[in-house]
């Protein structure tokens, strides 16, 4: 078996392997080239030079993709997509595949390594294995803001910002919000809003949403935790941005999950484990 960097082979030959390699997933992640190419490459924070192939008879059998970043203060490397051919599972690919990863980590002086997998998803088992830890949970819901009246009683401000002073804005007051959805990951996204939610001069939380109506960031300081101070917020959404739908996702400390379900969010049949493992 050989580990060889992303870099050394085509990308056309890492589309064919992901298609190969994910067929029996729990998702349907299959993807032409140009989606695969754009997702994956082109508008992610992927960098193939920290992403590995293994090769077994000159044959791609399994593959990680890693991305770097300064995630919560904190350098990370992150496992954004990992997977093996069904016909090489169990021959320890994936365990050389992960001793690269944490070579990668170390000698990019990270300090951690991140990844995220579906809570059925039987890898949770290997990632445990290898030292990681499940740092939280995440739960995805979705509302049909259009079917919904909402009273704007608190009168929410939205006070934009820059990607930089969101970043900040979650730093200072201890947020914690998954990796895709962080301003650091999103920086290279144009279609990305943010504010900071402001009530009679004071700032009660902040908010980043797309142009698809996909709330990234949506924290509501404790105090101000409450259906009114909701409603506020996506009677903006609904009556300012037009929206149809909105998503969101909230990692299991977001303690205002069932204010969420209490206006008609549904939840979605997803839920993912966050795991870190430190070097």
């Amino acid at each position: 078996m050989i580990i060889k960097k992303c870099t050394d082979i085509s990308k056309k030959t890492l589309h064919k392997l992901s298609l190969d390699a994910y067929n029996d997933y729990l998702l349907d992640v299959s993807m032409d080239y140009d989606t695969f190419y754009n997702h994956f490459i082109n508008d992610s924070d992927i960098d193939l030079s920290h992403s590995f192939v293994a090769i077994i008879d000159d044959v791609p059998a399994g593959f990680i993709l890693g991305s770097i970043n300064n995630y919560e203060n904190i350098k990370t490397l992150r496992c954004a997509a990992f997977a093996v051919i069904n016909d090489y599972r169990n021959q320890k690919v994936g365990l050389q595949l992960f001793k690269r990863h944490l070579e990668a980590g170390i000698e990019n002086n990270c300090s951690r390594l991140f990844l995220e997998v579906i809570k059925e998803n039987k890898a949770k088992s290997f990632y445990l294995r290898e030292g990681y830890q499940i740092l939280d949970e995440l739960f995805y819901y979705s509302l049909a803001i259009n079917k919904y009246t909402f009273e704007n009683g608190k009168s929410i401000d939205f006070k934009p910002l820059t990607n930089d002073k969101m970043n900040d804005y979650l730093i200072d007051h201890n947020v914690h919000i998954n990796y895709q959805n962080h301003p650091v990951i999103l920086k290279k996204s144009e279609e990305n809003k943010y504010y900071e939610l402001m009530h009679q001069g004071k700032s009660v939380g902040a908010i980043s949403y797309d142009t698809a109506g996909i709330l990234s960031i949506m924290y509501i300081k404790e105090p101000y935790r409450k259906i009114d101070y909701l409603n506020s917020v996506f009677h903006y959404l609904k009556s300012k941005e037009n929206f149809d739908t909105i998503k969101l996702s909230v990692t299991s400390e977001m303690n205002y999950i069932p204010l969420f379900k209490a206006i008609g969010f549904k939840k979605e049949p997803i839920e993912q484990f966050e795991m870190v493992k430190n070097i």
